[in-house]
C-alpha cells in the first residue's frame, strides 16, 4: 500500500479524499461544540477539509460550512466572504438541482456582506444576488421573509431608500397574519405613532407563552421607546421602560431562540438601561443615570463574552456595540453636567479606544461625538476658540444624525454669542431656520430656542427673548426637562421680574442633576434679587456649603481637566485620534 502526504496528513492512496474531507468537517463540528469550545482547531479543521481534490457538490458544501465558520467565529472576515463566494458560484453551475444548499450559502453571503464593513459595493452585490434569486424562493415563506430583511437593510445600508420602502410594503403585504408580521420603517421616514400602538396592540394579543413571541413583544416596545425617545416625548417613555422590564423579566437567559431573533433579554435590557441613562440625563437625574450606566456596561460586557462562545449574527453585534458607545456618551455628558472631569474624559476615552478596537466603521460613526463632547469640555474651561475647531471638526466628519448635526450649530451659535461674534452667529443660524427644526425633535428645537432667546436678549430684543424662551420653557414642563427648564426661567429673570420663590424651587430642581455651574448661577441670581428687593437672605450651613461645594467644582474642572492622561485629545482636531492618548501599558 502506497503512501502519500497531503495537506499535512499521511494518506493512503485507498483512501478517497472525500471520507477525509468529510471527517476532518466533523472534527471540526466536534471542536467548535465542544466546552470549552476549540473554534481556532475547528476553522484549520475545515480549512484542510477545503485543499481536498473532491467532486464540485462535495466541494461547495465544504466551502459553505468553513464560510460560516469564518464569518461567525473569526476576525477573518474577508476570507468569510471570498470562501462564500466561491461557494455561491460553484452552486450556481448545478442549477436548482440544489437549490437549498445554495439557499442556505445565499443567507450566509448576505450576512458577511451586510454585517462586514461599510463599503458600498458589497451592499450592491447583495442586492443583485437577492434580486435574482428571490422568485425562486416564493414558496418558502421563512426563507423569501429573511431574504426580504436582507433586502431592506443591504438597499437602506446602499442609500436606495425608496428601493427599502417598497420592500418594507411588500413584506408587510405578503404577511399571512399578524404573529408573521414584522416590524419595518423606512430609514428616512419615522413610523406614525398610531401606527406603531396598532402593532403593540395586536403584539399583546398574542400568546406570551411561545418565547419567539415574547422577544416578538419587547422588541415591538423597544421600538417605541425608541420613536418616543428620538421625538423627545420623555414622559411617554415611562410606561413604556415598566413594560420592557417586566418583559424582560419574564424572559429567560438560559434559553437559545430559533428562527429570527429580534434581541435577547440581554441586549434589551441593555438596549432599556441606554434609554433609561437618556430619560435621566434629560431630567437631570444624575444618580439614576450612574446607577443604569454601570448595570448597562455589565450587560453588554456579558452579550460580548458570550458572543465568543456563540455564533452571533454581525447586525447583532453591531447593535450592541452601538449601545455601548451610546451609553458612554450618555455618561460622559452626565459627568460633564456634574463637573466630574475625570469620569468625563474616561468616557470619552472609552468611546475612541472601543470604537477603534470593534472597526473603523464605528469610530468613522462615533468622531462626530466625541469632537461635541470636546467643544463643551472646550467651553466649560473657557477656550471658546478651541471649542469652536472642535465643533467644526465634528462637521467636516459629517454626523449622520440629523439631531446630532443641527445640535453642532446650536452649540457654534452659542459658542459665537460668548465671544459676540455676530457675523459668525448669522451664518451659524443659516443651518438653524424653521424648515430645518421642523425636521428635528421637540428637544433640538427646545434647545435652539434657548440659545435663540439668549441672542435677542443680548440685542436687546425682550419681546422675541420672551417668546422664545417662553416656548422653550412650555416644552420643558410638558416633559419634565428640568435642566432646559432651569435655564429658561434664569434667562428670563435678567430681563423680565421674576418671584425668587420661582428661582428657589428651580435651585431645588437643579440639585439632583448635580449640575454645579447651573446651580452657582441660581444661587448668585437669589442674591441678586434678594439685594434688589432689599431682603435679607436667610442662609443657611447647608445652603453655604453647597455653594462653597459648587466654586470648588466649577474651578477646579479646568485643572483635573488638563492633568489628565487622555487631555491630549483637547488638541485633536483631526487625523487619528489614538496619536493623542498615551500608549496603553
Amino acid at each position: 500500500m502506497n503512501l502519500f502526504f497531503s495537506n499535512g496528513l499521511l494518506m493512503s492512496e485507498d483512501v478517497q479524499p472525500e471520507y477525509v474531507a468529510h471527517a476532518m468537517l466533523a472534527m471540526a463540528e466536534t471542536l467548535r461544540s465542544q466546552n470549552p469550545p476549540k473554534y481556532k482547531m475547528a476553522i484549520k479543521c475545515a480549512r484542510g477539509a477545503a485543499t481536498f481534490d473532491i467532486n464540485p457538490e462535495k466541494k461547495a458544501f465544504v466551502l459553505t460550512q468553513l464560510g460560516k465558520l469564518l464569518l461567525y467565529y473569526s476576525d477573518n472576515h474577508d476570507e468569510a466572504k471570498v470562501t462564500l463566494e466561491r461557494a455561491y458560484q460553484m452552486y450556481l453551475t448545478f442549477g436548482d438541482d440544489m437549490l437549498n444548499a445554495r439557499i442556505e450559502t445565499i443567507l450566509l453571503l448576505c450576512e458577511a456582506y451586510i454585517g462586514g464593513p461599510a463599503i458600498s459595493d458589497s451592499y450592491h452585490k447583495a442586492l443583485l444576488i437577492l434580486r435574482t434569486e428571490m422568485p425562486k424562493c416564493h414558496s418558502n415563506k421563512r426563507v423569501f421573509t429573511k431574504m426580504l430583511f436582507y433586502y431592506i437593510e443591504a438597499s437602506s445600508l446602499y442609500g436606495s431608500f425608496s428601493e427599502s420602502l417598497s420592500a418594507c410594503q411588500l413584506a408587510i403585504d405578503k404577511a399571512i397574519s399578524w404573529n408573521d408580521k414584522v416590524f419595518l420603517k423606512g430609514p428616512e421616514g419615522k413610523m406614525e405613532e398610531h401606527a406603531l400602538v396598532e402593532i403593540n396592540n395586536k403584539v399583546s394579543t398574542m400568546d406570551s407563552d411561545k418565547l419567539v413571541l415574547l422577544n416578538l413583544k419587547s422588541f415591538s416596545l423597544a421600538l417605541r421607546l425608541a420613536s418616543a425617545i428620538s421625538e423627545g416625548r420623555t414622559r411617554s417613555v415611562r410606561d413604556l421602560l415598566k413594560n420592557l422590564q417586566a418583559a424582560c423579566q419574564a424572559m429567560p437567559s438560559d434559553v437559545e431562540l430559533q428562527g429570527i431573533r429580534w434581541m435577547d433579554k440581554v441586549t434589551i435590557t441593555a438596549f432599556a438601561c441606554l434609554i433609561t441613562i437618556v430619560c435621566s440625563t434629560l431630567q437631570s437625574n444624575y444618580s439614576r443615570a450612574e446607577k443604569y450606566y454601570m448595570m448597562g456596561m455589565r450587560q453588554v460586557q456579558e452579550f460580548l463574552t458570550k458572543s465568543f462562545r456563540l455564533a452571533r449574527e454581525y447586525g447583532m453585534l453591531k447593535s450592541v456595540f452601538r449601545i455601548r458607545l451610546s451609553i458612554s456618551d450618555m455618561s460622559a455628558q452626565c459627568n460633564m453636567m456634574a463637573c466630574k472631569a475625570t469620569r468625563c474624559l474616561d468616557n470619552i476615552r472609552d468611546m475612541i479606544n472601543f470604537s477603534t478596537r470593534v472597526g473603523s466603521e464605528f469610530y468613522v460613526e462615533y468622531c462626530p461625538a466625541v469632537q461635541s463632547l470636546l467643544g463643551w469640555l472646550a467651553t466649560y474651561q473657557g477656550d471658546l476658540e478651541q471649542a469652536e475647531r472642535h465643533f467644526k471638526s465634528a462637521l467636516k466628519m459629517k454626523p449622520r444624525d440629523r439631531d446630532g448635526f443641527t445640535m453642532i450649530y446650536v452649540s457654534l451659535a452659542l459658542n459665537y454669542i460668548l465671544r459676540q461674534d455676530f457675523v459668525s452667529y448669522y451664518n451659524a443660524m443659516e443651518y438653524l431656520t424653521p424648515s430645518r427644526l421642523s425636521q428635528c425633535s421637540m428637544i433640538v428645537n427646545a434647545n435652539a430656542k434657548l440659545v435663540m432667546g439668549c441672542y435677542a436678549y443680548v440685542t436687546n430684543k425682550v419681546n422675541d427673548c420672551k417668546t422664545l424662551l417662553t416656548e422653550s420653557l412650555d416644552f420643558a414642563k410638558q416633559e419634565d426637562l428640568f435642566r432646559i427648564h432651569t435655564l429658561a426661567v434664569v434667562l428670563l429673570s435678567l430681563p423680565f421680574n421674576i418671584s425668587v420663590d420661582v428661582i428657589f424651587s428651580t435651585l431645588e430642581w437643579s440639585k439632583r442633576g448635580h449640575d454645579h455651574a447651573l446651580l452657582y448661577w441660581c444661587d448668585t441670581l437669589i442674591g441678586q434679587l434678594l439685594e434688589k428687593s432689599g431682603k435679607q437672605r436667610n442662609v443657611t450651613e447647608v445652603t453655604q456649603i453647597d455653594r462653597k461645594l459648587c466654586i470648588v467644582n466649577v474651578k477646579s474642572f479646568s485643572d483635573i481637566t488638563k492633568s489628565h492622561a487622555a487631555s491630549g485629545l483637547l488638541k485633536w482636531f483631526e487625523g487619528d485620534a489614538m496619536q493623542f492618548l498615551p500608549k496603553e501599558e
